[in-house]
């Protein structure tokens, strides 16, 4: 058995101007570098289209990124897996992107995603559903941008497994 694989999480991220948090799935190294882009961010991200009835239109992003970020605010362990990050991005390229949907978001592709993941046998099925880790993982994403970004930079990011338990970060 490999060890050291890597890890899967829904990831919160900050967003300027709005009270909700922008939700991803990050695949990382175990403990990232922190001066390295060696984790990649998938996500359903909107842009403007004026020839759309919503005027926006979602796209699928992989991206490799910095781990560790300071609109980071959250982690949730969905996994750990031996897929490297070109696997693991085509097959979350076949998750639905829903247009001029106006309940149709972010954290629609997340959930989406983690069940493609679960069908596909990436990761387990969790002991919360979905929705269940996102509020507890909002609660910890809220709790932790009422420190300045000063006190957030000299601390893990805090992080939870599927089960909404508060575990060590890897992501410092």
């Amino acid at each position: 058995m490999t060890r050291n694989k890597n890890r899967i999480y829904m990831a919160f991220y900050s967003r300027s101007g709005g009270s909700d948090y922008h939700l991803a799935l990050l695949l990382s190294p175990k403990n990232p570098k922190p001066n390295d882009r060696d984790t990649r961010r998938f996500h359903a991200m909107n842009r403007p289209d004026p020839n759309r009835i919503s005027q926006q239109e979602w796209v699928y992003e992989s991206i490799q990124v910095f781990g560790r970020t300071s609109r980071l605010l959250a982690l949730a362990l969905l996994g750990k897996t031996e897929m490297d990050d070109n696997e693991l991005s085509d097959l979350l390229a076949s998750v639905k992107l829903v247009q001029d949907d106006a309940n149709w978001n972010c954290r629609s592709w997340v959930f989406s995603a983690i069940e493609v993941l679960r069908s596909n046998g990436i990761i387990t099925a969790t002991p919360l559903s979905p929705n269940e880790l996102y509020v507890i993982g909002s609660q910890v994403a809220s709790e932790f941008l009422k420190l300045t970004p000063a006190a957030r930079e000299k601390v893990p990011v805090p992080t939870c497994d599927a089960a909404g338990k508060t575990i060590s970060s890897e992501m410092k």
